[in-house]
């Protein structure tokens, strides 16, 4: 887990600087692969949620500090010019309101956290709720 960590925020950051090619390929697989793993982690964490694996509060914190930390990332990765050139899910809302893209990632990053947080298998359910319902409404907006 600490390795992906690494590694995403190293793409994130080599991305953002400029040190990964500077073609809208390179930062579309970044995309796809960080949503990759978010995907992964709420797989995890939904049977948890809905009370069909029983509540694992070290699961539960490694991955909504990993939610956390990967939403700080989604700005990063819709730079402009970066639309087209590969498969991408990405609405061009991303890029027509980056500010409103922004805000939804920061919503993500706060909700993560309190995925994080969770002590308690209820508190866990609510956070879990919330952050699921994060998900859907960015989805509804930026995403094809």
């Amino acid at each position: 887990m600490r390795l992906l960590l690494t590694l995403v925020l190293l793409i994130t950051n080599g991305v953002a600087s400029g040190a990964l090619a500077q073609d809208s390929l390179a930062y579309i697989e970044a995309r796809k692969q960080i949503m990759k793993f978010v995907g992964g982690e709420m797989r995890r964490l939904g049977p948890m949620a809905q009370g069909r694996v029983d509540f694992n509060a070290d699961i539960v914190q490694l991955s909504g500090q990993s939610l956390a930390v990967m939403a700080s990332s989604y700005p990063l990765l819709f730079p402009p010019g970066t639309k087209s050139g590969g498969r991408t899910q990405a609405a061009p809302l991303i890029f027509d309101d980056p500010k409103g893209f922004a805000e939804k990632a920061a919503e993500l990053r706060m909700a993560g956290e309190l995925v994080q947080q969770a002590q308690s298998s209820e508190q866990f359910q609510r956070a879990f709720s919330s952050l699921a319902a994060t998900c859907k409404s960015c989805h509804s907006q930026y995403r094809n």
